[in-house]
């Protein structure tokens, strides 16, 4: 094989190889948050099955997208962005908070290139719910699926699944 092919075989497998990055980026995980007031509930799904991940809805975030770069160092989360919606409910007015959550800062240290969400749901200045979606990426802890806020009752449900099962 001369040079030429050989530099063209290269080529095609790095086009290829952005090809299936750009793939991925488009089919990760995202957090719905839906406001159902007509039902008295506030549900917040972490949702990782492809299928539904492609259906376009409002409200809808990746946590890997909530995250700030340093500008300096492209290795490094500088910050979280947070978004932040208000369900009014039977029972009060309740505070959706959505922030970005890396395990590590450093995106080349352990567990850097994992990023996950974190949901704080406050209802008159208490917090109702703070949780992180996904646990260390090295452990074995299930993964919040669905929380849901019911008017009138004291706890949210909150429903876990094992990682195998995400």
């Amino acid at each position: 094989m001369n040079s030429n092919c050989r530099f063209a075989a290269a080529l095609a497998a790095l086009i290829a190889a952005a090809g299936v990055a750009r793939a991925e980026e488009n089919t990760g995980p995202v957090v719905e948050y839906i406001c159902d007031a007509a039902n008295g509930r506030l549900v917040v799904e972490y949702i990782g099955d492809a299928k539904r991940i492609k259906e376009k809805r409002p409200n809808r975030w990746k946590p890997d997208t909530l995250i700030r770069m340093d500008p300096r160092n492209p290795n490094h989360v500088a910050g979280v962005i947070t978004v932040r919606r208000n369900c009014r409910l039977a029972d009060g007015v309740y505070t959706f908070a959505l922030s970005g959550a890396p395990n590590n800062p450093n995106l080349q240290g352990r567990c850097g290139a994992e990023i996950s969400g974190r949901v704080v749901i406050t209802r008159n200045r208490a917090t109702i719910v703070n949780a992180r979606l996904d646990g260390d990426c090295h452990s074995e802890d299930p993964i919040v699926t669905k929380i849901t806020v019911t008017a009138g009752k004291t706890e949210p449900e909150i429903i876990r699944t094992h990682k195998d099962q995400f």
